[in-house]
């Protein structure tokens, strides 16, 4: 978790190791192929005005499990 300085872990009071639980399971849920009940969702976030966040590649579990484990 590249982003997380000491003023982001003072401020929320987390540190990275309390953030990796929840960092795993959203890239979980990421993983879990599209909802039709969540389609609006991700055609909402599909757009330009959100940066196209819904259609960007997931970060490979190796890749992750490695920043995850070197904080």
């Amino acid at each position: 978790l590249g982003g997380w300085c000491p003023i982001l872990q003072f401020h929320s009071g987390y540190q990275t190791s309390d953030l990796a639980p929840v960092v795993r399971r959203l890239h979980s849920l990421l993983l879990a192929p599209p909802d039709d009940k969540l389609r609006a969702v991700r055609n909402k976030y599909s757009h330009k005005i959100f940066f196209e966040v819904a259609s960007l590649p997931l970060v490979n579990v190796d890749i992750l499990e490695k920043a995850l484990s070197s904080q």
